[in-house]
């Protein structure tokens, strides 16, 4: 009997596209010549301070070794950060752009999500910079034909240790050169759809196990997991009365 858990699937996205291996956002090998990816931060200084008799027979080494290993063991300190674009094409009928990852990669092969990474050294933990690098990186679109108009809530992976900040932005025209070393391929689906009804709650197999998540099937297409919750985030932020992204976005489209 397969059980029922609660949308913890390596999505398309929780495939991610923030995904390189040692920078693993989903265990996604590295491209070619990239550099490492810095360690996260270990995260808050976690030694405490004995009284003041124990105090004096404390080294500032014992100090520094001790925090290192609480912070270790403090799960906020695994964390990771990605960021990955809704992009949406400026022409009508201002399609979402999409990825397929690769068929040949180990880890989720075929699967589909946004445009995104896990951010690089180089930059320096702007997740802004990270989102128009991994745009260009993956599907060749150079940084002045983004314009990013808003971004949504941080969404957590639940099976791995990447937070997520998705970025709203609108893709002037132009040619896209995809990354085969990791992407199959892309395509697009209409805005009007992903804001329409066919985005919803729906249940999957996945290895046996029963999995809520919100799904969007397209063009022999399904999307799920992390990306159909971004999907979801961008339409409730579209349609919130009092929120400006509409609007935002609205004005940079073509009509």
């Amino acid at each position: 009997m397969s059980r029922r858990v609660r949308d913890r699937a390596h999505d398309a996205h929780d495939d991610g596209r923030y995904h390189r291996e040692q920078d693993e956002h989903n265990g996604h090998s590295r491209r070619a010549g990239r550099a490492a990816r810095p360690q996260a931060p270990l995260g808050i200084d976690a030694y405490t301070v004995q009284p003041s008799a124990a105090r004096n027979t404390v080294s500032p080494e014992s100090r520094e070794r001790g925090a290192r290993g609480a912070a270790v063991n403090d799960p906020a300190s695994l964390r990771r950060k990605a960021a990955v674009a809704v992009a949406v094409n400026a022409r009508p009928p201002h399609g979402v752009i999409f990825v397929e990852r690769a068929s040949h990669l180990r880890d989720h092969p075929g699967q589909i999500g946004l445009p995104g990474g896990g951010v690089d050294a180089a930059d320096g933990d702007d997740l802004q910079r990270t989102v128009l690098r991994e745009l260009h990186e993956e599907i060749g679109v150079a940084p002045e034909r983004v314009t990013i108009v808003g971004n949504l809530a941080q969404v957590s992976q639940r099976v791995n240790t990447f937070d997520v900040t998705p970025f709203v932005a609108v893709i002037a025209p132009g040619p896209f050169t995809i990354d085969g070393s990791e992407t199959a391929g892309m395509f697009t689906i209409p805005l009007s759809v992903v804001l329409s009804d066919a985005l919803r709650k729906g249940t999957i197999d996945v290895a046996e196990r029963l999995v809520d998540t919100y799904l969007l099937d397209y063009d022999g297409r399904r999307i799920w997991g992390l990306t159909g919750r971004i999907l979801r985030s961008f339409a409730d932020a579209w349609n919130d009365p009092h929120g400006c992204l509409r609007a935002a976005l609205e004005a940079k489209l073509e009509r």
